[in-house]
C-alpha cells in the first residue's frame, strides 16, 4: 500500500476527494495474500507437507482456495515438477479454513522451491466505492526448501516479479536484516513491500523498494515470517473471464487498464 498524505480541504468537493482516496487505501490495505509454507529444512530423501493459502493470516475464517494456475517444484537442477493439490478444512493453529496441501518428495540436495500462482482476474476499484480503475490481479508465492548440504544463491522461481534475497532465507536469526532486491521482469524496479510475523498482519512493516529496488526488513523476532513485494504496471489489455462473477460472465472479455503484480516469499527466521 502506498502511502498517501492529503491535506484537509474545507469543501464539499475536497471531502469527497479525501474520501475516495481512504477508500482506496483501504482496499489495498484489505487485500487478500497469497503464500506457501513448508519445512525449510530437510534432508535428500525426506517426504514432506507442502500448502498454499490465501486470505488474511490473522483471519483464518476468510481463508479460502482461490481458483489457481498452478503448483509447482523447482528442484536443484533446475526441474519444474507439476504438483497436484488437495483442498484440506483444517489446520492446527488456524482452525477451520481451506487451504491447498499436497506430498512434496526432496531427492536432489540443494535449494528446491515451493511455488504457487493464483488464476489471474480483473478486479476494479469503482465496484467497492473507488474510483474506476479496473486492473488484472496477478499472484505469485513462493518459499525455498534446503535439503541436504548443498545451498544455493539462486532462488529465482521464474515470476515476472520477483523477491530476490541476498542472503539465504533458511539462514536468517531473529534481529536481523533481511535484504535485497524486487525485481520485475529480470530488472530492479522501485515498489511496494509489506512484510509481517506469522499472524501479525495488521501490525506489517511497509515500505517502498529504491530505484535499484533494494529494501531492508528487520526481522524482530523467530518465526514465521511473510515478505510480499507489489507493483501496478501500465499495461491495457483484455481478460477473457474464466469464471463469473457479480461484475462478469465466465468467457466475456473483460478489459483493464492495468496489471498489479504481488509476490511473496515466506521464511522461517530462527
Amino acid at each position: 500500500m502506498s502511502v498517501i498524505i492529503v491535506s484537509v480541504i474545507n469543501t464539499k468537493s475536497g471531502l469527497i476527494v479525501c474520501l475516495l482516496l481512504i477508500v482506496a487505501m483501504t482496499m489495498n490495505a484489505s487485500s487478500h495474500s497469497l503464500w506457501v509454507e513448508s519445512r525449510d529444512m530437510a534432508k535428500v530423501g525426506d517426504s514432506q507437507v507442502a500448502y498454499s493459502l490465501f486470505g488474511h493470516p490473522s483471519s483464518s475464517t476468510g481463508m479460502y482456495v482461490p481458483l489457481m494456475e498452478s503448483y509447482f517444484l523447482k528442484t536443484p537442477d533446475g526441474k519444474k515438477l507439476d504438483l497436484k493439490m488437495e483442498n484440506g478444512t483444517w489446520l492446527p493453529g488456524f482452525g477451520w479454513m481451506n487451504y491447498s496441501y499436497c506430498d512434496i518428495a526432496l531427492d536432489q540436495p540443494g535449494d528446491h522451491i515451493l511455488a504457487s500462482i493464483r488464476a489471474p482476474g480483473v478486479y476494479d476499484p469503482a465496484w467497492h466505492g473507488g474510483e474506476s480503475s479496473p486492473q488484472l490481479v496477478c499472484d505469485y508465492a513462493k518459499a525455498i526448501i534446503h535439503c541436504g548440504d548443498k545451498s544455493s544463491s539462486d532462488w529465482d522461481a521464474g515470476f515476472p516479479l520477483e523477491v530476490v534475497l541476498d542472503k539465504a532465507p533458511y539462514e536468517m536469526k531473529a534481529k536481523d536484516n533481511l535484504t535485497g532486491a524486487i525485481k520485475f521482469e529480470g530488472k530492479p524496479i522501485k515498489a511496494n513491500y509489506t512484510a509481517w510475523y506469522w499472524t501479525e498482519d495488521s501490525n506489517a512493516q511497509k515500505g517502498n523498494s529504491n530505484e535499484n529496488g533494494e529494501f531492508d526488513i528487520a526481522l524482530t523476532k523467530s518465526g514465521p515470517w511473510i515478505i510480499e513485494a507489489s507493483c501496478t504496471v501500465d499495461q491495457p489489455g483484455n481478460w477473457t473471464a474464466t469464471y463469473s462473477s457479480a461484475h462478469y460472465n465466465a468467457g466475456e472479455s473483460v478489459p483493464y487498464q492495468k496489471v498489479w503484480y504481488r509476490s511473496t516469499v515466506t521464511l522461517w527466521v530462527r
